[in-house]
């Protein structure tokens, strides 16, 4: 009785200093960013986390407040599949959480959303190396490196959908782990299999695939490093191979409609010739930002950036202590058990093939890695120094408790009393010094990643509702009060933010701020000369342009000047037409007044008159899944000779809709609901299993 009593005191304490280390992260993570949570400073300032993170969230979470998922977007080009380009993560669980929590949202809750990715990734990161048998402290400073110093703490600014994936990356490998050292059962196997291809899978939901190909090559070695033998080694292989499985069919969905999205699209639009689907890119359309000598010469100076936010940085304290790690390693190797012996080997090996793919084409397995297939689509070779901050800060929390064990190992004095309290001093003063200097450096580097929250470039800034965005906003809402859709064109994508629409619903644009555009569309506005004054503008609806200059009246000699807001001259095109339009059997046009408007996320309906019979025609161009009816029956849609989608009606009253529902969509909730149904019958069985298991009898 007294030893299962000790036993459960033991395990009562060592839970309660569980609880406390991860307390002590949580405070230093508020500390580190605590500007941030405050309000004062952002990191929604410059580029994509403007321009896009912040506009895709507000539409995700206009869409979830509708009912439904931010499938289509109206409000870009001539419509365009705002789930295909990946990057927008309408599917990622994070994103729609949040849109469900955050019915207005706002920079700031976004910079909180963004924080909470970097918590859970120090969490991932500490329970990744408690189970790997790091002490407490290590673990800590693990968790520190991983989330708040190097790559993955410098890609939230740049592209924050990026950084939402890169947080799974502990998870997904411990989760993994645990499939494979689990013993008591194949079906708790299974569960954890699942979990750890269900987190693999979000890495892709989260908005790109480059995280997800990543993880894949970490898992690999994580499979080999951690086999005992050949045949065991095929066992983990095919594990993992489950965990592919998984993953594929959590985020079946958005693959599917990516490779459409891409198929269908010119990707590059600012090269001078695009390339068309999955033709493969000239070498003018790669950064190929990646790793070069230099870089490691900078490293060792501990300082530099090879660009695009990746970096061998982990600061003095990270580096010293990776080194100690590996020279523990290699000390100890011994002395001490599998795990420890394995996971040293595991952040030494993926450490190394990490720097070496960094180089590109210039490194033999950056060679081997680009002729791969979907690894080849990645364009910048050094963004895999994400995964060298995983190993690099896990062979920092092996190089923690490394240090103390050569402390003792040099100091041991014989009279055990004043050796304890040597001991434990030395351990004090040590872990309290790197946590500090640690906290310092991540307080210091995070703060070359945000801004003032209303600085010039903020989105707070660029959303604000002002002048010319009122103006904007109030004119389209009066125009669909009065029953027509009109867009908005503008001088360039500084002029006024081309992803606005995603914001305030109503105004319809005619480009955005990305890197891929439809073909058709392109060829469309190749074929008239990207001439908005002329029959381009008239097919696309454009009744408003803003520019931040006079415009020639010999390109516009439509459109006439109405105001200045905010610096920028606001022009009104005369007799616009409007989005919906009746080809007469005559071939004459008609503009469509329509009644009973009603636009959502991933479809518009309304009442009409038709005067005559003929094709009504709505502006935005065919794109696979849209579906048309007329007074509630389902209708054979039509394209007219430029490709607008349209639908033949009689003479007479009639209700239309066009909604956009893809395929895929329903096959995915199937196959969701199969994978769910069998995580679920796994539990049982676990359950079952466990419950029939008698507690030991106490002696």
């Amino acid at each position: 009785m007294n030893s299962e009593r000790n036993r459960k005191r033991k395990e009562k304490n060592k839970d309660g200093k569980e609880i406390y280390a991860m307390a002590i992260l949580f405070v230093l993570m508020i500390f580190i960013f605590r500007e941030l949570l405050l309000g004062e400073k952002t990191f929604l300032w410059h580029g994509d986390a403007v321009m896009q993170t912040y506009s895709w969230l507000a539409k995700i979470s206009h869409a979830i407040h509708n009912g439904e998922f931010a499938l289509w977007d109206f409000n870009q080009y001539a419509g365009i599949s705002f789930a295909g380009e990946i990057q927008t993560a309408p599917f990622y669980f994070g994103n729609l959480l949040f849109g469900l929590l955050v019915p207005n949202v706002t920079q700031h809750a976004i910079d909180v959303y963004l924080w909470i990715h970097s918590l859970a990734a120090a969490y991932f990161m500490y329970g990744f190396l408690r189970y790997n048998k790091q002490n407490r402290v290590g673990s800590i400073v693990g968790a520190l490196i991983f989330s708040c110093i190097g790559s993955v703490a410098a890609r939230v600014q740049e592209q924050p959908n990026i950084y939402c994936a890169l947080v799974f990356l502990p998870i997904v490998i411990w989760t993994y782990q645990i499939s494979i050292h689990e013993k008591s059962g194949r079906f708790k196997r299974i569960l954890f299999q699942i979990i750890s291809g269900a987190f693999l899978g979000n890495m892709i939901l989260a908005g790109h695939m480059q995280p997800y190909l990543h993880a894949v090559i970490a898992l690999g070695i994580f499979a080999l490093c951690f086999s005992k033998s050949f045949k065991n080694c095929a066992i983990n292989l095919a594990r993992l191979f489950h965990v592919g499985v998984v993953s594929v069919a959590t985020c079946f969905g958005q693959i599917v409609c990516g490779v459409e999205y891409i198929r269908l699209s010119y990707r590059w639009v600012g090269l001078e010739h695009p390339v068309k689907g999955f033709d493969k890119l000239p070498a003018s359309a790669y950064d190929f930002v990646r790793l070069k000598w230099s870089d490691v010469e900078d490293f060792i100076r501990f300082t530099g950036n090879i660009g695009d936010g990746c970096t061998l940085y982990l600061s003095v304290t990270g580096v010293v202590l990776a080194i100690f790690g590996i020279l523990g390693w290699i000390v100890f190797f011994k002395k001490e058990k599998f795990t420890f012996r394995r996971i040293g080997l595991y952040a030494l090996v993926l450490t190394i093939v990490c720097i070496d793919i960094a180089f590109g084409k210039h490194s033999l397995l950056g060679r081997l890695v680009t002729v791969l297939p979907g690894f080849g689509s990645v364009r910048e070779p050094a963004r895999i120094l994400y995964v060298y901050n995983f190993s690099a800060a896990t062979l920092a929390a092996i190089g923690t408790a490394t240090v103390v064990r050569f402390f003792i190992a040099i100091f041991r004095i014989k009279n055990k009393k004043i050796f304890r309290i040597v001991n434990a001093g030395f351990k004090v003063v040590f872990y309290t010094s790197i946590l500090v200097l640690l906290t310092k450096t991540a307080l210091d580097y995070n703060r070359n990643w945000y801004q003032n929250s209303d600085c010039e470039e903020s989105a707070q800034t660029a959303y604000e509702e002002n002048e010319l965005i009122d103006y904007l906003v109030s004119s389209s809402r009066e125009d669909m009060q009065n029953g027509y859709l009109y867009r908005f064109g503008a001088e360039d994508k500084m002029t006024i933010t081309p992803n606005i629409g995603s914001v305030y619903g109503e105004m319809l644009g005619v480009y955005a701020h990305r890197a891929t555009m439809p073909a058709t569309y392109f060829d469309f506005l190749n074929k008239y000369a990207w001439d908005w004054n002329g029959k381009m503008g008239n097919l696309l609806s454009v009744k408003y342009y803003v520019s931040d200059s006079e415009l020639d009246p010999e390109v516009f000699g439509n459109f006439d000047y109405v105001t200045t807001l905010n610096e920028k001259k606001v022009y009104v095109r005369n007799s616009a037409n409007s989005i919906f339009t009746m080809i007469n059997e005559d071939g004459s046009l008609t503009d469509v007044k329509a009644y009973n408007l009603k636009m959502k996320t991933n479809g518009i309906s309304f009442d009409f008159e038709a005067a005559d019979s003929g094709m009504l025609r709505m502006g935005m161009l065919d794109f696979p899944g849209w579906v048309v009816k007329v007074d509630g029956r389902r209708h054979d849609k039509a394209n007219d000779e430029e490709g607008f989608i349209a639908v033949y009606v009689p003479k007479g009253h009639h209700t239309v809709s066009f909604a956009y529902r893809p395929w895929w969509l329903y096959v995915w909730g199937v196959i969701l609901a199969a994978y769910l149904a069998f995580f679920v019958y796994c539990i049982m069985v676990v359950r079952k299993r466990n419950s029939n298991v008698k507690p030991p009898v106490a002696q």
